[in-house]
């Protein structure tokens, strides 16, 4: 319920997807569903169920020192800012994906055994680089993801590889039988330095303001997220300020005519943010947080301040 109040918006004026960094894959899901307005149904399911995996990943790996579901909720909030984002975006479908590539990686340190492990994420973090490019950049961060987590041999390269080797030939394999091509919009096409080329809206402005100041909140408060938690878990959290770097990059470098590539921050920035405001002793002041967040949203959502 909470989702479908956060992106009400889009029942009253249907939300169609307009990223330029539509790939062949995104592309036929949203072709096999016609109706914008059932694409816009079906991304609040499919936001639903990652706030479901993203709660159980920081409760089960015991990332905060309280459970609750804060990590879930301002990450439904972070990528539900912009009227965009109400789509069935690229972004949003390769978060889904992403999230299991790296439920992968921090589940491994529970196992000896890890070829699965290995196998799975590299499959699934280059199938969310395949439905938005710029998120081939989180191949590398599987790498450095398992390398921190525990030391690889050369075994467990090759099992890496070997899932990223079957995502493409899965995808492409589909997509030769599909449209006799096998034609991809590789990420390096959109390689154009996009913060000197997007048009700059108010409305982006704002976006892009709420997502620096809880940046600067998120980073402020390293040391106070990281004290008191033991050093496995203290990597599984570093693990998320890896990935804000790497969207970082992907921002900058990747061009988007509309705010996707700020939302690809939605996914780490929300999950730490939540873990931190969780561990706030006064509870009115998390509240206060929310609303403030809520207000911000309702602002960019209707162009209330655009004059």
């Amino acid at each position: 319920m909470y989702i479908i109040l956060i992106r009400h918006h889009c029942f009253i004026e249907a939300q169609p997807n307009v990223s330029v960094s539509v790939s062949w894959l995104h592309q036929n899901i949203l072709n096999f569903f016609p109706s914008i307005l059932l694409q816009n149904i079906i991304a609040i399911i499919v936001l639903w169920i990652q706030s479901i995996f993203i709660n159980t990943i920081a409760s089960t790996h015991k990332l905060g020192r309280e459970t609750t579901l804060f990590a879930g909720l301002f990450y439904v909030l972070f990528i539900s800012l912009s009227k965009e984002s109400l789509a069935l975006s690229p972004v949003l479908l390769a978060n889904f994906f992403l999230m299991i590539g790296i439920f992968n990686i921090v589940e491994s340190t529970k196992q000896v055994d890890i070829r699965h492990y290995l196998f799975n994420s590299g499959l699934f973090l280059t199938i969310a680089g395949l439905i938005y490019p710029p998120y081939l950049f989180t191949i590398l961060f599987g790498f450095i993801g398992f390398y921190a987590m525990k030391p690889l041999k050369s075994f467990g390269n090759i099992q890496y590889l070997a899932g990223v080797s079957a995502s493409y030939i899965l995808v492409f394999g589909i997509q030769y039988l599909v449209s006799g091509t096998t034609q991809h919009n590789f990420a390096f096409q959109f390689i154009q330095l996009s913060f000197l080329k997007n048009t700059i809206t108010f409305q982006l402005v704002i976006l892009i303001s709420v997502y620096i100041v809880i940046l600067i909140f998120v980073f402020l408060q390293y040391t106070d997220l990281m004290s008191k938690k033991s050093i496995l878990t203290r990597k599984k959290i570093e693990l998320f300020y890896v990935l804000m770097l790497f969207y970082g990059i992907a921002a900058l470098l990747f061009y988007n005519n509309d705010s996707m590539g700020m939302l690809t921050m939605a996914l780490p920035l929300g999950i730490i943010f939540g873990l931190r405001i969780s561990e706030f002793k006064s509870v009115t002041t998390s509240e206060i947080i929310h609303l403030l967040l809520l207000a911000c949203l309702i602002f960019i959502q209707y162009n209330i301040l655009i004059f």
